[in-house]
């Protein structure tokens, strides 16, 4: 980890910071200062773009330009510029939602240390005008750097998002009308206005959500047997009703095992049905009563599912195809 520190003081930095949002030109001065700042964030972003190759995840990474910087100054009104989290910015692409969820784990238990909490935003719980992905906030060399781990269809859409944003008004990202919001475009045989374009493409990133957690709900399932299996010889020692092992107390390979569908299913039953503790505290009376709610829930529609989901991600690439292509201007 690089020891570079920030070369002026958080109150120096504010400073600069509103310097750069109140002026509407930048002197000399203030250039050289955020380029000594944005120099201090590159080699720290240098860093964590290896610790991540580290573990097994090619990051591309980002210093915000200086007009996005301003931007979102004046956006936020009364952020201090030592407080953007995403100043610095990484960012890795993975296939689906469990392994995204694998992928913030392993970062956070890399990067978090005794005094040193990584913190999570999930967007996908709490979506931003459609964009949807997993940021860890992360602390390096005193400096605060943003983790984005998306799905690959999130990261298809989020930069569909950004092109319509760079030719209509980087404002649509945030719920703004685009620039000339009547204006026709062509989307393949489809002609839509601009503001009916980013209505669709918001719109797909609440397909994506519930696309990416539905395909997550059926890996779990296709791996529910094989983990059972390996649980079932320690649950045929007790009544299952009156059983009160803890998965902790498992063998560690075990313990992994009923670890990962406990959490799998908590994030897949029926709400009445979730377990309400630690996955690692789960009984084994809890994992069967989850896995029964959930296996009724989808084994019957769990093969025509997989065909739905199959034929529903063709369609939905290309649709998300069809509005990257909307930047030709109707007569």
């Amino acid at each position: 980890m690089p020891e570079s520190a920030l070369p002026m003081s958080k109150t120096a930095l504010d400073r600069l910071g509103t310097r750069l949002m109140m002026s509407d030109q930048i002197s000399s001065e203030d250039r050289q200062s955020l380029a000594d700042v944005v120099d201090v964030y590159q080699q720290i972003l240098d860093d964590v773009k290896s610790r991540l190759k580290s573990l097994g995840y090619d990051a591309t990474t980002r210093v915000k330009t200086t007009g996005t910087l301003i931007e979102k100054l004046r956006r936020e009104g009364r952020m201090r510029l030592s407080q953007v989290q995403d100043l610095a910015g990484a960012r890795i692409i993975v296939p689906d939602r469990p392994t995204q969820d694998d992928a913030a784990a392993r970062i956070r238990s890399h990067f978090e240390g005794p005094d040193l909490l990584c913190k999570e935003v999930d967007r996908r719980k709490d979506p931003s005008y459609g964009y949807r992905a997993l940021h860890l906030i992360v602390n390096v060399g005193s400096v605060l750097v943003e983790i984005q781990i998306r799905t690959d269809l999130e990261d298809t859409w989020a930069q569909i998002m950004e092109r319509l944003a760079d030719q209509w008004g980087r404002g649509i990202r945030y719920g703004d009308e685009p620039v000339n919001p009547e204006a026709l475009v062509h989307a393949g045989q489809q002609v839509y206005s601009r503001r009916q374009a980013v209505a669709l493409l918001i719109e797909l990133g609440d397909v994506i959500g519930r696309f990416e957690l539905l395909r997550g709900a059926t890996m779990i399932l296709a791996q529910a047997g094989e983990l059972l299996s390996r649980l079932g010889k320690y649950a045929d020692q007790f009544p299952q009703a009156q059983d009160p092992r803890l998965i902790s107390e498992l063998p560690d390979d075990e313990q992994a095992a009923a670890s990962m569908l406990a959490a799998g299913l908590a994030l897949v039953s029926p709400p009445a049905s979730r377990p309400t503790v630690d996955s690692r505290n789960v009984t084994f009376a809890q994992i069967f009563q989850v896995l029964g709610a959930s296996l009724s829930a989808f084994s019957e529609e769990n093969d025509a599912m997989l065909i739905q989901l199959g034929r529903g991600e063709q369609e939905l690439r290309d649709t998300l195809q069809l509005i990257a292509s909307a930047t030709g201007e109707g007569e």
